[in-house]
């Protein structure tokens, strides 16, 4: 859409928390019985300078959770640092002038069952890929806190719907991306 002002019929303008607004957009997609158990919501959002916070909510099945820094040693760290803001170097306007942006992802809708995918190799400049062998602490029972959710629904009160029982490990045994098993 090249007119000035007007979105598409998935980006819509929403009100949030102390009436701020925000254009958001929705990715369609398909519910089926997989997207029922295991399909949640995330809710990306970029912040701008001088302009309106722009949202877009996307389906995931697996919550993908970077674990490189020495600072992450249990589930609820590497949870943690995928909300965290993060500021995205290089972003420039239309007229060529560079402008402060960051970047947040939140939890807009958990689903049934959460899988989580801790990232275990990292793939280096010269193409090589590595493993990381780290202790990760994972509890039995893990509640989804409050400050991971988006704010629209960080104050629904549904507690039992953010508690999770562990019932399954799937774990790469070996030194290398090249050779293990799993």
């Amino acid at each position: 859409d090249t007119s000035e002002g007007k979105g598409s019929e998935d980006e819509w303008e929403q009100v949030g928390p102390k009436n701020k607004t925000s254009i958001t957009r929705q990715a369609d997609f398909v519910q089926t019985p997989i997207t029922g158990i295991f399909g949640g919501h995330i809710r990306s959002v970029v912040y701008q300078q001088s302009s309106k916070e722009s949202a877009t909510l996307q389906l995931f099945f697996t919550l993908q959770l970077d674990i490189q820094s020495d600072k992450i040693r249990t589930v609820q760290d590497a949870l943690e640092s995928l909300v965290a803001r993060e500021s995205v170097q290089g972003y420039t306007t239309k007229t060529k002038q560079e402008v402060e942006v960051s970047r947040r992802v939140t939890l807009e809708k958990l689903p049934p069952v959460l899988v989580l995918h801790l990232k275990r190799f990292v793939y280096e400049k010269t193409g090589g890929c590595q493993k990381l062998v780290k202790n990760i602490d994972y509890p039995v029972d893990l509640e989804i806190s409050r400050e991971l959710l988006s704010p629209g629904i960080k104050n629904k009160n549904f507690k039992c719907q953010r508690t999770y029982r562990l019932f399954a490990v799937v774990y790469h045994h070996g030194n290398s991306a090249t050779g293990g098993h799993y």
